[in-house]
């Protein structure tokens, strides 16, 4: 199901079958482990927008239709910006954790840069297009916690 589009270099792709161990997937791991206190990468103060593939696939087939040429140029889905942080929380929250209870290990990034922010814009797709992301974080937490613990329990 993982793919990458010009408009999800943008946007960091959200999907359980995201075949990476970085991002949501594995501090969901983590987090059905219980594995606390957490390790992330960097301060945790990270901004990043997390959009789910299949409004990832929607964004880029609506600019792809479009007549319009600067739509299909420039048509990025992302959201609203969370920090690591806070998606940490998000996470452990998913997987039934007391969010009080979680304690995160702040560790160097394996990247040589690693950027503060990394977000796209909705305002030329919803300008333009009318389009916009239906899956929130919140959404595809839930929707990733469930498949992988169906998946990691049956395999």
């Amino acid at each position: 199901m993982a793919c990458v589009t010009p408009s999800a270099a943008r946007s960091t792709p959200t999907a359980p079958a995201v075949p990476t161990r970085r991002g949501d997937p594995d501090v969901i791991r983590k987090s059905l482990a219980g594995m606390n206190p957490m390790p992330i990468y960097g301060t945790g103060k990270q901004e990043r927008t997390f959009t789910w593939l299949a409004d990832i696939a929607d964004g880029d087939v609506c600019a792809m239709g479009s007549r319009r040429r600067s739509a299909r140029r420039s048509t990025s889905p992302g959201a609203r910006r969370h920090r690591w942080r806070s998606s940490a929380q998000l996470c452990w929250e998913a997987c039934g954790r007391d969010p009080d209870e979680l304690r995160l290990s702040l560790e160097p990034s394996p990247k040589d840069l690693d950027a503060a922010r990394r977000f796209a814009s909705l305002e030329k797709a919803r300008e333009l297009l009318g389009w916009e992301a239906q899956v929130s974080m919140e959404e595809g937490v839930a929707q990733t916690v469930e498949w992988l613990r169906d998946t990691e329990v049956a395999a």
